[in-house]
């Protein structure tokens, strides 16, 4: 995975040195930002650009027993994949995995958005793998596309 931007604030209440620093770590974009670590939250909302330049607002809840077992993420997506996670992983690692596994993904809604007619939705997020494609003389079709193998022939 190529360079990514992010920005990640603040941690959670009672957050131990190891995690501030996990988030600031994480939070560490181009222009050197920091996370924020003046108001107690359970979550840590998070801005990041994938390969092809495209913005995912990420939510990160970390459990109190960080890292032992791993962070939640939630966000725009039709699924939330398995990630592998370690006590030695890094929340870096999870943003990593999350971007690489629904990279296909997205280029292809993308793809979609760009050379079809979608009707509907009329204005698509990521969460929504099925579009209205527009044939012509008021022929439809509807288009669901494999959340886990986006590149494969709907049925």
């Amino acid at each position: 995975v190529g360079p990514l931007e992010s920005w990640c604030y603040p941690p959670p209440p009672l957050a131990t040195p190891e995690l501030t620093r996990a988030l600031r770590r994480t939070a560490r974009g181009k222009r050197g930002r920091r996370a924020r670590a003046d108001r107690p939250r359970s979550t840590a909302p998070c801005s990041r650009r994938d390969e092809q330049r495209r913005h995912h607002l990420l939510e990160i809840t970390l459990p109190m027993n960080y890292p032992a077992c791993p962070p939640s993420i939630a966000a725009d997506v039709p699924y939330l994949p398995k990630l592998q996670w370690s006590e030695s992983s890094r929340l870096k690692d999870v943003l990593c995995q999350f971007q690489e596994v629904l990279q296909d993904y997205w280029s292809t809604m993308d793809g979609i958005d760009k050379a079809l007619w979608v009707v509907d939705p009329t204005k698509p997020t990521y969460a929504m793998s099925h579009h209205r494609i527009a044939l012509g003389d008021d022929c439809y079709i509807l288009l669901h596309v494999d959340t886990h193998k986006p590149n494969s022939l709907p049925e």
